[in-house]
């Protein structure tokens, strides 16, 4: 969200699959982006891919509706409440199969086992289906 917040002068003029790559751009390291600005990868290292895309959709959504919310309250005379910039979105990703479950039978699913820095899984449980 931060990226976002400071980057938005740059963003706001693009489509939204470029801004979607400026993101990754400004966040991901690369052979080609060695340095990048906010280096995603240090705090997330091995972070699939999938679920960054699925964050960075998350947070260009929430920042795009809060400024619109805030041009439409300044336009409109400031009346109410001014919009606020809410971090708790309590979302999930949409769980793709093979790339977040295997299914086990007609009723059962595995999580796909995810390795972190700290050496920890992320998912790894049986849930119904």
């Amino acid at each position: 969200m931060d990226v976002c917040k400071n980057e938005w002068n740059g963003l706001e003029q693009l489509s939204g699959k470029q801004r979607n790559n400026q993101i990754e751009k400004f966040t991901i390291q690369t052979t080609k982006n060695p340095n990048p600005k906010y280096d995603f990868s240090c705090r997330f290292y091995k972070f699939p891919s999938y679920l960054r895309r699925a964050a960075i959709q998350e947070a260009l959504g929430c920042y795009s509706s809060y400024k619109s919310n805030l041009i439409n309250w300044e336009a409109g005379g400031r009346c109410g409440k001014e919009p606020k910039l809410s971090l708790d979105r309590n979302v999930m990703p949409t769980l793709y199969k093979d790339n977040m479950y295997v299914r086990i039978d007609e009723n059962n699913a595995k999580g796909i086992s995810a390795h972190f820095k700290a050496g920890r899984q992320a998912m790894v449980s049986c849930v119904s289906v």
